[in-house]
């Protein structure tokens, strides 16, 4: 749950910019200079030649797009608990507990499913779910709704995101070889955080887009109804993600990516 979250008196915030942060030139800058020596050092922390695995490329465009949607839910239910509904840090928690309950029952029927299913339909699938969780979640969003109205949304939602946690990292490693798995799952975690704070800056920015001269009730409900918009959207980015997600390799067409080092035979 984001301790950052919170509600100003303009709306949803997670705090403006603080001094000694790096300006965007800077920002887009460093990642480039990574790729270039990346890119010329022979023993690279992070070979470039990974990229060319399609599974591997895909499967950090899905944790870019999971993170920067379906990732960024417990933030706006903690602006919602408690901006829009009051809720105290402790009761916040307790609310909780119903998505995370999913998400470990989700975590742990992911193995077992893509076991029986493959990984590629079991990521699909649970991708789809968790969709149909966030939106199932946005329509019982409002100023006057109640906890009861979330949980049919955060139940389905928490179920299908374990599932995903749990699969999307196997099926961006599948083709990779076995001394570089641990490379390729760091690639997809680096595209997974990311994605997280892209994602995030720009739903706050469609929460806000409603709430300027707004005080009191107004304000309020302005929040609830910029929060659930926020949530469509991000429903809408995890729709992406299913699209994107069928470039997987269907189970049986697993001949390896062209990304092991190339030897020279003497």
């Amino acid at each position: 749950m984001p301790a950052s979250a919170r509600t100003t008196d303009t709306g949803v915030g997670t705090g403006g910019p603080r001094p000694g942060l790096p300006r965007p030139g800077a920002a887009l800058a460093l990642p480039a200079v990574f790729l270039i020596v990346e890119g010329r050092d022979p023993d690279a922390l992070m070979p470039l030649r990974l990229l060319r695995s399609r599974d591997l490329g895909t499967g950090m465009t899905v944790a870019f797009l999971f993170m920067a949607t379906l990732g960024t839910l417990p933030y706006f239910l903690t602006v919602y608990f408690q901006g829009v509904h009051g809720y105290s840090a402790l009761r916040t928690g307790f609310a909780f507990l119903v998505p995370m309950g999913g998400g470990l029952l989700g975590s742990l029927l992911g193995g077992r499913s893509a076991t029986r299913f493959g990984v590629r339909s079991t990521l699909l699938v649970s991708l789809t779910v968790s969709a149909i969780g966030v939106v199932a979640t946005g329509l019982g969003m409002s100023a006057g709704a109640s906890y009861l109205d979330l949980v049919p949304g955060l139940v389905v939602f928490g179920l299908g995101q374990g599932v995903v946690y749990t699969t999307m990292f196997a099926a961006a490693a599948t083709g990779v070889p076995g001394h570089e798995q641990g490379i390729a799952s760091g690639m997809a975690s680096t595209g997974r955080q990311i994605g997280g704070a892209m994602g995030l800056a720009v739903l706050v920015a469609i929460a806000n887009s409603g709430t300027d001269g707004r005080t009191g009730e107004a304000l309020r409900a302005a929040i609830a109804h910029g929060l659930r918009t926020a949530v469509f959207a991000a429903a809408v980015g995890a729709g992406v993600a299913v699209l994107v997600a069928l470039n997987f390799r269907r189970a049986g067409r697993e001949a390896e990516d062209p990304v092991a080092p190339r030897s020279v035979t003497p």
